[in-house]
């Protein structure tokens, strides 16, 4: 029987998400969701091809089910991905405000 600590496994879970290492995003970056169409949960194009189409970064960024994964594996470096992905939610919830008035 595997005994279960939860700290240890809420901790593992959170560094998954918000660190994530290069086989994490290799391994689960194809997994696919289905919303309205199947979206890869992390899978991005080259780097090159969103320096051409900004605009598909920002929308395949926005369909992205993990983000950090997304980035962590577009660039492959270790960056401060979590303060990017933070950025991008409050970037996101201004433009939302916006909309709404």
């Amino acid at each position: 029987i595997i005994d279960f600590n939860a700290y240890t496994s809420f901790y593992n879970m959170m560094k998954f998400a918000y660190k994530p290492n290069k086989i994490d995003v290799e391994a689960f970056g194809n997994f696919k969701f289905f919303d309205d169409e199947k979206i890869y949960i992390a899978k991005p194009k080259k780097i090159k091809y969103y320096i051409m189409h900004p605009k598909d970064f920002y929308n395949d960024l926005y369909n992205s089910g993990w983000k950090i994964g997304f980035l962590k594996r577009m660039t492959k470096i270790n960056f401060f991905y979590k303060q990017i992905y933070l950025l991008y939610v409050k970037k996101y919830l201004y433009k939302r405000k916006q909309i709404q008035k």
